[in-house]
């Protein structure tokens, strides 16, 4: 009997407590809108301090029940537009309904760095070493490929036609060596895919070659890059007059006796 009288005491205080629980708590309803009054679809309202909180619809509505009775401060904002902080008054087991514009606002974003190679000096600070060939230097050599340029240039070799810097590992016939060139920025081969095709460019188009030896250009090309790129500028057209360039180029050779070949 002791034992039913305990439950029948903590029936009615459950009963007693509901009505009083009920109400203090209510619903929060509303719109986001734009400045034009456009509906803002996905915009989060939220209830600081709690862990109520919601997102517009695509009519840019918004419900949250079961909110605390009394002055209510909604939190609300969306991407490229301001955030907006308001107050609200909900009496306990009623609704309140609430209208939100925000104003448009630019998006912060971090500083970004660009980096550019149709430049006249390209290498000025180089995170490693850089090996220029000027355009007189290709005049006064005579070369007829982009190669014989670069072929005289410290700390490269050429393999079976495919160029080694500073003795780069992971030579593969066939595969290149992890060695990039570049035409006014535009990568011309993949580095470790198939080899550099030296005849692409006509030489006497070229501005000057830039050779970046190291590992270090691969923070700017990536893996492909990781034993050195060729950077090649091309000439550009300039203001004035128009210019005409005629070259030429002699060639000595001389006959082996047949009696010396094999010898």
């Amino acid at each position: 009997m002791h034992t039913v009288v305990i439950r029948a005491s903590a029936l009615a205080v459950a009963l007693l407590l509901g009505p009083v629980c009920l109400h203090g708590q209510g619903l929060v309803r509303g719109a986001v809108r734009g400045p034009q009054g456009e509906a803002i679809a996905g915009a989060s309202v939220v209830v600081p301090g709690t862990t109520l909180s919601t997102r517009t619809d695509l009519s840019g509505r918004f419900r949250i029940p079961s909110v605390p009775a009394g002055a209510v401060r909604l939190l609300v904002g969306a991407m490229g537009f301001a955030r907006a902080d308001t107050t609200v008054s909900l009496t306990g087991g009623d609704s309140t309904t609430v209208d939100i514009t925000l104003a448009f606002a630019p998006l912060s974003l971090p500083p970004v760095d660009i980096v550019s190679n149709k430049v006249p000096h390209f290498g000025d600070r180089p995170p490693t070493s850089v090996a220029q060939v000027t355009e007189q230097e290709i005049q006064r050599r005579a070369v007829g490929t982009i190669d014989e340029a670069i072929e005289h240039v410290p700390a490269i070799q050429f393999v079976n036609g495919q160029i080694n810097i500073r003795g780069s590992t992971g030579y593969v016939q066939g595969l290149n060596s992890r060695v990039l060139m570049t035409v006014d920025g535009i990568p011309m081969n993949q580095g470790d895919r198939g080899g550099i095709s030296w005849d692409l460019l006509a030489v006497d188009d070229i501005e000057s070659v830039e050779v970046l030896k190291g590992a270090s250009a691969s923070a700017i090309y990536g893996s492909k890059a990781s034993n050195g790129v060729i950077v090649i500028t091309t000439k550009r057209g300039r203001v004035g007059a128009p210019q005409f360039t005629l070259g030429q180029r002699v060639g000595v050779s001389k006959v082996i006796p047949r009696g010396l070949i094999g010898s």
